[in-house]
């Protein structure tokens, strides 16, 4: 998508992008600077001349200290102003991550039962409207990853490759564009980040998706996509759905329609547990 004319990646699709190789809980790490996968967010910057000592005869030499850049990502807020997040902003990200996590394991599924879970939950457990700049993330992600520096075993074809027509679970297309809505063509393409990709018709990729449609994923995703189908504490309750929709634009009555619409068919209508 693009952002005040340049190419930008919302966080959310990044697991996506780079096959799963930088999964949330990797990413958000990262972008918190506490673990050893800093090596993603770090670059040596050309030689400054203060990066240099003089000896007695006159010469020079290179100091052995590094100087770095760390990948920034950057949150839209409501009145299209760009904020950079700092790194400890995410460490509230990685504690949700391994609560997340650690609930999963103490489920006693497997790890491949666990998997397919921890896609759809840790997806909407980074902040929304937040992204990174394209140009930046593909060099600091050829940095960590490129093959002179990195061995995968057992590595095929693609495997350090970005795909930036990623295919997302359906269910996970509004929480990935949540936070985007205000701009002036949020979904360029809900699988395309290239804003080259067009319609037969000549469209930019979800050109024809209404805000009200898009709003309507997304109010799925943020109040569904976590709630437990045998825990009735954990539904929402339609007027929470539809106070939510009135303030993205719907009429009362549409958005008690779109709260409907929404709900799940295992979700039944009905008051929550008392306390």
């Amino acid at each position: 998508m693009l952002i005040e004319g340049r190419e930008a990646i919302p966080v959310r699709t990044i697991p996506f992008v780079t096959g799963w190789m930088l999964s949330p809980d990797v990413l958000a790490n990262a972008l918190a600077l506490t673990d050893m996968i800093q090596r993603l967010v770090i670059e040596r910057r050309p030689p400054h001349d203060d990066d240099f000592i003089s000896f007695d005869e006159g010469e020079t030499s290179p100091l052995p200290t590094i100087r770095y850049s760390a990948l920034t990502a950057f949150c839209l807020i409501e009145n299209d102003s760009i904020v950079e997040m700092k790194p400890k902003e995410w460490d509230l990200v990685v504690d949700d991550l391994a609560g997340l996590s650690a609930r999963l394991d103490g489920t006693g599924k497997s790890r491949e039962e666990q998997r397919p879970i921890w896609i759809r939950e840790s997806i909407p457990l980074l902040p929304a409207g937040v992204f990174v700049w394209r140009d930046e993330f593909e060099s600091a992600f050829s940095r960590a990853y490129g093959q002179y520096r990195l061995a995968i075993v057992g590595e095929r074809d693609g495997d350090r490759g970005l795909t930036f027509n990623p295919i997302i679970p359906c269910e996970l297309h509004g929480a990935v564009l949540d936070g985007f809505y205000a701009l002036p063509d949020p979904a360029t393409n809900l699988l395309a980040l290239s804003p080259a990709e067009t319609t037969p018709h000549g469209k930019s990729g979800a050109g024809y998706i209404s805000k009200k449609l898009a709003a309507l994923n997304q109010a799925a995703t943020r109040f569904w996509a976590n709630a437990d189908p045998s825990d009735k504490s954990t539904h929402p309750d339609n007027n929470e759905v539809s106070n939510w929709l009135i303030k993205r634009g719907y009429s009362e009555t549409l958005a008690q329609k779109g709260a409907s619409i929404v709900r799940p068919d295992w979700a039944s209508v009905g008051r929550k547990p008392e306390e």
